[in-house]
């Protein structure tokens, strides 16, 4: 069972952000020396309440945690009709083997990154992403806020498990945000991702780049 999710990242207009490309053992999230600091909790929340009356909760939560779970974000029919269209181009841009829409990944045994053109599936599932959580992008990152990045991440079984890694540098401002939404039910069998709540801090990467930071965990990706 491939497990895939789809990537969208909105940054802040003006504020050029610093990609983080080489990834050492030793930098190994999961492998370095220190234990992480007890992790705060972060909220969950549900699409439908997400408006205005959470707005403040949630902005709160992801300055204190850098990161937030947000529940029904697509529909089921949405999730699937996606599904199905990313299986259908992922597969013509395998068979095509130009490597024109698959862009670089981590481990790429098993595990591709597809970029997305904003075909009709693809952008009705936009327009649910930004109907529940477009007015958190905006109260984070600035009304002008523009999308970064438009990709589904597939993961066929036997993928090698992927490090933990930050995804970007840290800096000062907030500069993007990423929202990760699995188009399929996700056990603990299939490596799920893991998000280290408290880690988006400057300590937490000078820790990291240093390898003196250890997380602890028994399965993921």
């Amino acid at each position: 069972h491939m497990v895939c999710h789809l990537i969208t990242t909105c940054c802040r207009r003006r504020l050029p952000i610093t990609v983080t490309t080489t990834y050492e053992d030793e930098g190994d999230w999961a492998t370095a020396a220190r234990r992480v600091p007890e992790e705060p909790r972060a909220a969950m929340l549900t699409a439908r309440h997400l408006p205005q009356q959470q707005l403040h909760t949630a902005v709160e939560t992801l300055r204190s945690c850098g990161m937030l779970t947000v529940q029904g974000v697509l529909s089921p029919r949405c999730s699937r009709m996606l599904a199905a269209h990313v299986g259908a181009s992922l597969r013509m841009a395998r068979t095509r083997g130009d490597g024109a829409d698959l862009a670089l990944v981590l481990t790429p045994t098993l595990r591709w990154d597809h970029k997305l053109s904003l075909s009709a599936p693809v952008r009705a599932a936009l327009g649910m992403v930004l109907q529940s959580v477009g007015g958190l992008i905006a109260a984070v990152l600035g009304a002008d806020a523009c999308l970064w990045e438009l990709a589904a991440l597939s993961s066929e079984p036997g993928a090698v498990r992927q490090q933990c890694h930050p995804d970007a540098d840290w800096q000062p401002v907030t500069p993007a945000l990423v929202a990760f939404i699995p188009l399929c039910d996700v056990d603990p069998t299939m490596g799920p991702t893991i998000v280290l709540p408290g880690t988006h801090t400057e300590q937490a990467h000078e820790a990291f780049n240093g390898g003196g930071l250890l997380v602890v965990h028994s399965w993921g990706t």
